[in-house]
């Protein structure tokens, strides 16, 4: 998100903190409702397998940490969204 100021200007409004945390704030809002609006829009067709297929598999080389070295307690966590990788429901 972008919130782009020219402070080297002198004319004109001053930035104040308030008013940057407005405008991330009312961006954040803005990228929450557009992503609910496009996942809401392509669920049916992820559901059915139509969208992202060529993805299939991509995520196991999402993980630089070695095996052997992954936290027990954190790799429970990520099989939810991973289960391929750390043994989760499928």
């Amino acid at each position: 998100m972008i919130t782009d100021y020219d402070c080297w200007k002198d004319d004109g409004e001053p930035v104040t903190v308030e008013i940057v945390n407005g405008h991330l704030k009312a961006n954040a809002d803005n990228a929450s409702r557009f992503l609910v609006s496009i996942v809401t829009s392509l669920e049916d067709d992820i559901q059915a397998g139509k969208l992202g297929t060529w993805l299939h598999g991509s995520m196991k080389y999402s993980i630089a940490t070695a095996k052997d070295k992954w936290d027990p307690e954190v790799a429970k966590k990520i099989a939810y969204i991973l289960p391929h990788l750390f043994g989760g429901p499928e």
